[in-house]
């Protein structure tokens, strides 16, 4: 069994609340597991924990308790990103609904860059993080990755949602998505629970440390399980603003694509500029 829906939309900007709220609703069926990113696998690529489901077989396999389902789907940013990833899902699911969610750039690169502070990926100070050639960056520049799906996918089966919609109310928003998928919209999901939340770790070693620790394959106890997370929650605190030198760079990065963004969606992304 394939989905019929697919969430794609950029890396923090929303997906994981989408994917969350579309998971309560009766008459759809999302995969366990978030970020499948089945089409974004190429086997030329080097093995990744990303791609664990590499084959047709076992990406159908997630999918075998939605039998009797109106809608069957998954997330995976990754979709929006990488190149071969459109083509491919178009290959195999020709009429697959896409569910895109987009965020302002600048804000999105904060928030990847935080995240990558807390997945203690990077140690770089906030002056240091924003050069155009940071892969947090680089996932700001949208067109082309826009223009991929709407060359193969009729308009009408792909549906643009601006993260920051979704954060000023999310229910207006998934009764939107709920109407697009068929399915009843007047259910209201519970959307008080605030997902993948920015954050940024006091003391980075200690960070990088606990990352570390969970990260290792062999089995770890669940009283440590339960240690480190309270370890890394305690060592969490509330983002610092982007610097406004920082902000206006990527604001004149970001222009131009975003100029072109506007066209291709249709919408007026004048707050973003």
């Amino acid at each position: 069994m394939l989905p019929n829906c697919i969430v794609n939309g950029v890396t923090k900007s929303g997906t994981t609340a989408i994917y969350q709220y579309l998971k309560q609703h009766p008459q759809v069926f999302m995969s366990e597991k978030k970020e499948l990113n089945y089409f974004a696998y190429d086997p030329k690529f080097k093995l990744s924990d990303r791609f664990t489901i590499r084959t047709r077989a076992d990406y159908e396999k997630q999918f075998e308790s939605a039998a009797g389902f109106p809608v069957i789907g998954e997330a995976s940013p990754a979709y929006f990103s990488e190149s071969g990833a459109a083509a491919r899902i178009h290959r195999l699911i020709p009429k697959i609904k896409l569910i895109t969610s987009l965020r302002n750039p600048v804000e999105r690169a904060y928030s990847a860059y935080l995240m990558q502070l807390r997945m203690g990926r990077t140690n770089l100070k906030v002056h240091q993080a924003f050069s155009p050639d940071q892969h947090w960056v680089k996932l700001g520049f949208y067109s082309d990755s826009l223009t991929r799906f709407y060359s193969l996918f009729p308009k009408s089966n792909i549906r643009v949602v601006l993260q920051e919609d979704l954060s000023k109310d999310s229910a207006k928003v998934m009764k939107t998505l709920f109407a697009y998928l068929e399915v009843e919209e007047n259910f209201h999901p519970d959307v008080q629970t605030r997902h993948n939340v920015g954050t940024r770790p006091k003391l980075q070693p200690l960070q990088r440390a606990v990352r570390l620790r969970k990260s290792r394959r062999w089995p770890i106890p669940s009283y440590l399980k339960n240690a480190l997370r309270r370890i890394e929650k305690f060592n969490q605190s509330p983002p610092d603003p982007m610097p406004e030198s920082r902000r206006e760079d990527l604001k004149k990065l970001y222009r131009d694509d975003i100029q072109r963004v506007q066209t291709i969606i249709d919408r007026d992304l004048s707050d973003w500029l």
